[in-house]
C-alpha cells in the first residue's frame, strides 16, 4: 500500500486518466439520478387532529389529549408521541421507527381512535387521522382576480379551471380555496312563534326535512316501472319561503 503514492507520482498520465474516468463516471451517474423538487418520502409519522369548540386548554388536555396519548403508546414501534394543544383544538403526532410501513400503521391508529371515540366528549366537531407525506405539497397555485365579478361567477370559472387541470395524468389533486360558502340567515319573530305555538326546533326540523334527498322508490303500472323522484334540496332562495 505504501507504493501506491510512488506509482501515482511516477506515472502521472495514468493517474490523470484514472481521475478523468472517475469524473466522467460521476457525471454520467448524476444524469441518471431521478430529480424532483419535492421528493416523495413516506415518513413514519401519523397525526391525529381533534377540534373541540368552546373547550379550554386544560379540558382538551385532560379529556382528549391524555386518552389519545395513552392509546397510541400501546402501539408497537412507537418512538415518540408529541401533542400540540390550542384553544378549541389539539394535534397528536405519533412517530414510529424507521423501516415500518406507514400505510399499515395509519390503519392501527385509526382502529385505536375508533375504539376510543365513545370515551371522548360528545361535543367534538372533528376527529381525523392524517398521514405525513411530502407528496401533499402544493406545487402550482392559480389565483382568479375579478373585482367586479360575483363570488358565484368566480366559483363557476374556478370549477371549469379545475376540470381542465384534472385532465392531466400528471396531476394528483386539485382544490379550490378561499371561496366563501353561501349561507341563508333565518330571522325569527318570537311574538308570531308564540301566537302560532311553534317552537324553534319545529322550524329547524322543517327546513332540514325539506332540504333532504330521500329516495322515492319505484311504482309499477302494468309492465312499466316508474321511478319516483322527491323534491330534493333547495336550489334557490325562493324555495325556502
Amino acid at each position: 500500500m505504501k507504493r501506491w503514492p510512488e506509482i501515482a507520482v511516477r506515472n502521472p498520465l495514468v493517474t490523470y486518466l484514472i481521475f478523468g474516468l472517475v469524473m466522467l463516471f460521476c457525471a454520467y451517474s448524476y444524469t441518471l439520478m431521478p430529480q424532483s423538487e419535492d421528493p416523495v418520502l413516506d415518513l413514519p409519522t401519523v397525526g391525529v387532529g381533534v377540534v373541540y369548540p368552546g373547550a379550554s386548554v386544560a379540558d382538551i388536555e385532560n379529556e382528549i389529549a391524555e386518552p389519545i396519548e395513552s392509546a397510541m403508546s400501546e402501539l408497537s414501534d412507537v418512538v415518540e408521541v408529541r401533542t400540540s394543544i390550542n384553544e378549541d383544538a389539539c394535534y397528536v403526532a405519533i412517530e414510529f421507527a424507521y423501516g415500518v410501513d406507514p400505510s399499515e400503521k395509519i390503519d392501527y391508529v385509526q382502529a385505536k381512535i375508533n375504539n376510543l371515540r365513545d370515551e371522548l366528549p360528545v361535543g367534538i366537531y372533528g376527529l381525523d387521522v392524517y398521514k405525513y407525506s411530502t407528496s401533499n405539497v402544493k406545487v402550482l397555485q392559480y389565483a382568479l382576480v375579478a373585482p367586479e365579478a360575483t363570488y358565484k361567477a368566480m366559483f363557476q370559472q374556478a370549477e371549469q379551471l379545475e376540470k381542465e387541470i384534472k385532465k392531466s395524468r400528471l396531476v394528483s389533486d386539485v382544490n379550490i380555496l378561499a371561496y366563501p360558502e353561501s349561507e341563508i340567515h333565518v330571522l325569527i319573530d318570537p311574538s308570531r312563534l308564540q301566537y302560532y305555538n311553534i317552537s324553534l326546533d319545529q322550524i329547524e326540523q322543517s327546513l332540514q326535512s325539506y332540504n333532504a334527498i330521500i329516495p322515492g322508490g319505484r311504482m309499477h303500472v302494468g309492465t312499466q316501472v316508474f321511478k319516483i323522484k322527491t323534491s330534493g334540496r333547495f336550489e334557490n332562495l325562493s324555495e325556502t319561503a
